[in-house]
């Protein structure tokens, strides 16, 4: 008799640091905005999901805006210090931020990923899949990024919703 293969069942949204991330919701001192690349503007099924997160912060209290990832948006400069650190190389407005899509995409997140930001272990979802990593003070001392990580449609909607349905 041949012995039972062992399937591991793969979750479809990791979630690192659940409890800093439901923090998150609350975090009423500091806006937060909602920032996406000029492509990602353009994309009507995650403009649905992007107006589902809103309505979830705003209703958690938080002051909720729409950006964009590009300079004269919600990217400001380089950063103004010199760091013995090439990344993050980015100065955002002042602003907790969640950044949606994969280092290959958005420039945000490449620039924390270059910078050793996310866990040492990170490792790119596959399709359908989503992760969510929560970073400190990125880009401004004080304002942390919420990112969601996800190559597909699918991914980022199944993140979106797990967040929203968090209590």
């Amino acid at each position: 008799m041949l012995p039972a293969l062992r399937v591991s069942a793969r979750t479809p949204v990791q979630v690192r640091e659940a409890a800093v991330v439901t923090k998150f919701a609350t975090r009423k001192k500091v806006p937060l905005t909602i920032a996406l690349t000029p492509e990602q503007e353009k994309d009507t099924a995650l403009a649905a999901q992007v107006q589902a997160l809103k309505a979830y912060y705003q209703k958690k209290g938080r002051t909720v805006a729409v950006g964009t990832v590009k300079p004269g948006g919600i990217v400001e400069s380089l950063q103004p210090l010199r760091s013995p650190h090439r990344y993050p190389q980015w100065k955002t407005a002042t602003t907790d931020l969640v950044l949606f899509g994969t280092p290959g995409n958005n420039v945000l997140l490449l620039d924390q990923v270059r910078g050793e930001i996310f866990p040492r272990n990170f490792t790119p979802p596959v399709a359908t899949e989503a992760a969510v990593v929560y970073t400190r003070s990125p880009f401004v001392g004080e304002c942390d990024a919420l990112n969601i990580i996800a190559i597909d449609t699918a991914g980022l909607t199944a993140a979106v919703q797990k967040l929203v349905s968090a209590p």
